[in-house]
């Protein structure tokens, strides 16, 4: 079996997205937040699932970006053992209708699918993106630059003639002025946030050296503010929120820029820009896919199987999908 330093590098090399969601931090916020969670590990599996409940059918459980497979056994194959016991677990004890996982690979899927008892089948609907968009930040400036496109760099220098301000903090008046612009950007576009104490339950219990705030300010105002978390060799973007006003400036443009330029600081290698849409072109993703491919024109996405429901009491899954016809 192939040893680790620890943690974040265990996660690093193991999920395609560097494994942030898999991490002890996400799973300790999730249990701020109010929710419960599992921690399983056995010799060959890691998972880490979070309870969500749901009126008549009760509790469920959520794997995000997993489970995730430690080892092979001796004959290099994957071991089903732990993983069956894991879903055992969560029905006997959890008294769970169903757990949501997020395989890493469509191979990992169907290994999964072949060796456990219980039945796998697509989720009604996503929760991670399928598809990310990850930026190799190991070269220099100048090769960074050189892979955006042309009217990416020409934005960055707009927003840098325009004499915007960009730094990072993690002060009260950056953490404020960002649950207030994601407010404003939710509603310009048609979605629904999270309510304001998620965030700032993320700003108390994420550890400083993990996350920072990335503001930018136009003529003493803050326009536009990213939260970028740091783990291990990877920066993620996790949530980004601009004003309605002075959009002219390219504000975002230059923000993304300065939070790649200080993952390198940190000894990032990946810069993950989060979700994208270059094959389905899902309404809404259009104008999001454009603005972060900007960043790298030729490089190649990362994607996932999606979301799949491991059905382990069949009658509670049958009724949470009626419920669903009938809300729809």
């Amino acid at each position: 079996m192939k040893t680790y330093q620890n943690e974040t590098e265990f996660l690093n090399q193991s999920v395609g997205d560097g494994g942030f969601l898999q991490s002890e931090i996400w799973r300790k916020f999730q249990e701020k937040y109010g929710r419960k969670t599992n921690h399983f590990e056995d010799e060959h599996w890691w998972v880490n699932s979070v309870e969500h409940t749901l009126p008549v059918v009760g509790a469920y459980g959520y794997v995000p970006r997993g489970p995730i497979l430690k080892a092979e056994n001796e004959k290099g194959k994957t071991d089903s053992v732990g993983i069956q016991n894991f879903f055992d677990e969560m029905k006997l004890e959890r008294n769970w209708g169903w757990v949501r996982i997020e395989p890493d690979t469509e191979k990992f899927l169907k290994n999964i699918q072949s060796q456990i008892s219980y039945r796998i089948v697509p989720a009604p609907h996503t929760v991670q993106p399928r598809e990310i968009l990850m930026l190799d930040i190991s070269g220099t400036e100048e090769e960074i630059l050189k892979q955006m496109k042309p009217k990416t760099r020409y934005n960055i220098h707009l927003a840098e003639r325009k004499e915007v301000k960009v730094y990072h903090t993690q002060n009260k008046r950056a953490q404020e002025a960002f649950i207030r612009l994601v407010t404003v950007t939710a509603k310009r576009d048609g979605i629904t946030p999270h309510p304001k104490n998620y965030y700032e339950m993320m700003f108390e219990i994420f550890p400083p050296e993990n996350w920072e705030l990335f503001v930018a300010e136009y003529k003493g105002d803050i326009i536009a503010v990213n939260l970028v978390v740091f783990f291990g060799k990877y920066a993620t973007y996790l949530h980004g929120a601009s004003a309605d006003e002075h959009r002219e400036v390219m504000a975002p443009y230059l923000l993304q820029w300065r939070s790649i330029t200080y993952a390198r600081s940190r000894f990032c290698e990946i810069y993950d820009l989060g979700g994208v849409d270059t094959v389905d072109g899902q309404m809404g993703w259009a104008g999001i896919t454009r603005f972060k491919t900007g960043f790298a024109q030729d490089m190649e996405t990362r994607k996932f199987p999606g979301a799949y429901d491991t059905i382990l009491f069949p009658w509670k899954y049958r009724m949470y999908r009626i419920l669903q016809k009938i809300k729809r």
